[in-house]
């Protein structure tokens, strides 16, 4: 097995799509512990690769170790990992709440877009605390957006002070949200 895992560093595609192929119709149970450990090697190419196989295995052992890629130097890892998170629900909310704070505002996005699919209602009052302490036009129309959809009236008087922001799209999402809302 550890030649498979080795193979999804491999430069050719055919051959990381055959170790992919092969690993998938292993057992859950014996691929799983091998594959959570190759999220932490010094390769991206098989970071990538292992959280792809994980999230199709919908191994949620593997969430943790999600968390930790999520707060990777690489955005693109980052990003895919807050999305394979979706994946998982519910459960898979506090981790992307704690990694908000340790996070590229590229990520960010990708997180509170995430917690929006999910429905994570419980992150409401950490995006309410990202949407007042983010410098980012990008972050603040995102985590609105989000807001709106998770669809708590008491989040009116935090969207409402981005009515005059300084960037149109906060501007439009602040009035799409109160829209819905009221």
């Amino acid at each position: 097995m550890q030649d498979l895992i080795n193979a999804l560093d491999n430069v050719d595609y055919d051959v990381r799509q055959k170790a992919k192929r092969a690993l998938l119709e292993l057992d859950k149970e014996t691929v799983a512990q091998p594959l959570i450990e190759a999220v932490y090697s010094n390769t991206q190419r098989m970071c990538w690769e292992a959280v792809s196989l994980l999230t199709q295995l919908r191994e949620s052992r593997a969430i943790p170790a999600f968390g930790d890629v999520l707060r990777s130097k690489n955005p693109m890892l980052a990003q895919v990992a807050a999305r394979s998170l979706v994946t998982f629900g519910t459960c898979s909310v506090p981790v992307l709440v704690e990694a908000l704070e340790d996070t590229a505002n590229m990520t960010r996005v990708q997180i509170v877009k995430a917690l929006e699919e999910i429905g994570g209602h419980m992150a409401v009052p950490t995006l309410l605390r990202l949407l007042e302490s983010t410098d980012s036009s990008v972050v603040r129309y995102t985590t609105i957006a989000a807001l709106g959809v998770l669809g708590d009236e008491r989040i009116i008087p935090h969207i409402e002070r981005y009515a005059d922001d300084p960037d149109h799209h906060v501007q439009e999402r602040v009035e799409m949200v109160l829209r819905k809302l009221r």
